[in-house]
């Protein structure tokens, strides 16, 4: 699979469609949920590497995977995450994001979509059982289940974490800049819950 020759004329087309995806039909949605996809956008052409974790994932996708289909998961990635703010080792509301997830996505015949969320569907099965993750350290909760996810669905996708690229999408979504340890760090801490009964 080809990268589009410009990726952030991509991201310029699905912010006309922001309105559309993040409907206020679905219950699910975040209230200021435009605005937060909004924000993510401005960062992802902003970013000096803008097109890599596309480049990085494209080959490894079905032919009917699509730009528009990867800036999607990136944006309710980034809504999950947002919701953990004022969640605390609850995952109830995570599993309901992953069903309205899944139908939206076989609504509108995004069928790539619906292999990605089979890796939101598993993190939000492992919350469950340890949710030491969430309870923790609250304020950082979102940025670890973002980092944590993304390493995972690269590993399930392309066959290794691809750090440099979670740590570019990390950047997208959070702003700043984050340093490659914290990206290793999250999966390590990851790993050790992990191994823990």
């Amino acid at each position: 699979m080809r990268a589009p020759s410009t990726f952030k004329s991509e991201i310029a087309a699905y912010r006309a469609k922001l309105p559309f995806v993040l409907s206020s039909d679905d219950p699910d949605v975040l209230e200021n949920a435009v605005e937060i996809a909004a924000r993510v956008l401005d960062n992802w052409e902003k970013h000096l590497d803008a097109e890599k974790p596309w480049l990085a994932i494209a080959d490894h996708l079905s032919d009917d995977s699509t730009t528009e289909a990867f800036i999607f998961l990136v944006i309710r990635d980034a809504l999950v995450a947002e919701k953990l703010r004022g969640q605390d080792a609850e995952t109830p509301a995570l599993e309901k994001d992953y069903r309205s997830y899944e139908k939206f996505g076989r609504k509108h015949k995004l069928y790539a979509e619906l292999a990605y969320a089979k890796a939101l569907r598993n993190h939000v099965r492992r919350l469950r059982q340890k949710p030491k993750l969430l309870s923790r350290k609250k304020q950082k909760a979102p940025r670890q289940y973002f980092i944590e996810t993304w390493r995972r669905r690269f590993q399930e996708i392309c066959g290794q974490p691809l750090e440099p690229i979670v740590g570019i999408l990390t950047e997208i979504v959070f702003g700043g800049t984050i340093d490659p340890p914290v990206v290793r760090d999250a999966g390590r801490r990851v790993k050790r819950h992990g191994r823990k009964k």
